[in-house]
């Protein structure tokens, strides 16, 4: 165990329950101070105290970074309950899987074939990922262990350029950095010289601490397996064969995560869970890569 290892352990273990109850008590009386409608909760309050290691000013500040985002920026955030964005859901951007890895982690995967400009906005694609993770970052054991991310560029179509101007570049940059979660990892797969140049573009627009927390494997199931657990994992990515998402047990996890059940099960549509339990082609190739810098001159 390193030494900041040992430091933080040993931190945990010196602050007593009653210590901790008197942190989140503090906490709450600052934010609702702030703003009597922000979420006050003791799960919510604990996200950011763990966080920053119950240093209450130090969570309160993150907290009001948080903030601060969401009302500049409220189409970025989930600002409702999940049923209000149903329709945003069934483009089946990202989902987050079922248990955890073999380091206790959550795994949030985003399928390059369904980022389409045409049908979503970064601001909505950035609202799908806020929607999975708050319902994760209720979970101890997260706030312990932390999350990743597993990004499939496979079939990507070359207009998710559109994306990434520079402001929204820098926009995702702080949206991911002012996630409240000690380990937060990004793992790419399947990349192609279209997503290289994208990436050499965009890279100088995301903070130094968020490009330290991307890792690319291009085709190298290997090294996914390493981090995730080969067994974890679904066939698409070289887990047991046959095995796929459970669409149904995913769905019905977020949505009970609000207590919510929707009218139309439209998760459990044959067409839908065919469609979108692995990724397939969806029609558009990268056949303008050669225009890209060009392409983003236009949007600019």
């Amino acid at each position: 165990m390193s030494k900041n290892s040992k430091s933080k352990v040993a931190k945990e273990k010196a602050i007593s329950d009653e210590e901790k109850q008197e942190c989140i008590e503090k906490l709450r009386k600052l934010v609702i101070a702030v703003d009597p409608q922000i979420r006050s909760d003791d799960i919510y309050m604990i996200r950011w105290l763990m966080y920053k290691d119950w240093d209450v000013n130090a969570a309160f500040q993150k907290l009001m970074k948080n903030y601060k985002f969401s009302k500049e920026h409220p189409d970025w955030m989930k600002m409702d309950n999940v049923s209000n964005y149903e329709d945003l859901l069934k483009y089946n951007l990202g989902v987050m899987f079922d248990g955890r890895t073999q380091k206790g982690r959550r795994v949030y995967l985003m399928r390059g074939c369904n980022m389409n400009p045409d049908n979503l906005s970064m601001a909505n694609a950035s609202r799908i990922d806020n929607i999975w993770f708050e319902m994760v970052m209720d979970e101890i054991e997260t706030l312990q262990n932390g999350a990743s991310v597993l990004i499939d560029f496979k079939n990507i179509s070359w207009k998710v350029v559109k994306w990434f101007t520079p402001m929204n570049s820098m926009l995702l940059s702080r949206f991911a950095n002012l996630t409240p979660l000690k380990h937060l990892d990004f793992h790419i797969i399947n990349t192609t010289p279209f997503i290289n140049t994208l990436v050499n573009l965009t890279f100088p627009f995301f903070s130094q601490s968020l490009r330290e927390k991307i890792h690319f494997h291009h085709d190298n199931l290997e090294k996914l397996h390493e981090e995730f657990g080969k067994d974890f994992l679904p066939e698409e990515f070289g887990g047991p064969k046959g095995k796929t998402l459970d669409l149904e047990k995913i769905y019905r996890n977020l949505f009970a995560a609000d207590k919510y059940y929707p009218k139309e099960i439209w998760f459990l549509k044959e067409e839908y869970s065919k469609k979108n339990s692995v990724c397939i082609e969806n029609g558009e190739k990268t056949k303008n890569e050669g225009n890209l810098r060009e392409t983003i001159r236009e949007i600019d």
